[in-house]
């Protein structure tokens, strides 16, 4: 779980009834409970900053470099409360939650391409962060501890390269200058 959070709870997915879902282990007991049954499986469980819901994908029944038709979800760490994020064809994934719990920052090819979109928890909206162009892809974001930047990979030509942009998806700029 989160900093701070109470719970001491480890997120992870296992396929150990043939299909990929996610489970809760409890780092005192070490028992393992399944909190999704996914009929497409489910996979890239991350917290919410209180440690009370994970948001995760689904279909998603192998590990793979883009999940193409997948979207998001949000369920209480129960098991209770599935439910479905706006999604648009192309698919969502790589999902990652803002500090103070009301965005979700994620990767979608709704665009055909990868592009880094957000998801505002509290209006039921999304929105594109970062524009760029077929021949490129961006990625992986994850949210500074104050959550007023974003980091996230930047794929020009053949070479990923780290990025940072404000929440907002303004002001990007390479953080360090990438190789061959």
């Amino acid at each position: 779980t989160p900093l701070g959070a109470d719970y001491l709870q480890i997120a992870y997915v296992s396929t150990r009834t043939g299909i990929a879902q996610i489970y809760l282990t409890n780092i005192l007991s070490d028992e393992a409970i399944a909190i999704t049954n996914m009929p497409g499986g489910a996979c890239q469980p991350f917290w919410s900053p209180d440690g009370t819901r994970l948001v995760f994908i689904s279909p998603c029944n192998i590990k793979k470099d883009a999940y193409p038709q997948s979207g998001l979800f949000i369920i209480n760490v129960d098991g209770s409360g599935l439910q479905p994020l706006p999604s648009a064809t192309g698919g969502d994934f790589e999902p990652a939650w803002s500090p103070d719990g009301q965005y979700i920052a994620f990767t979608s090819l709704r665009d055909g391409y990868m592009q880094i979109y957000s998801y505002d928890i509290l209006n039921n909206t999304v929105r594109r962060l970062v524009e760029t162009s077929p021949s490129t892809s961006v990625r992986q974001p994850s949210w500074s501890p104050d959550g007023k930047q974003i980091v996230y990979a930047f794929k020009r030509v053949t070479t990923y390269e780290l990025w940072l942009m404000s929440s907002l998806g303004a002001n990007e700029k390479q953080l360090y200058l990438s190789g061959n």
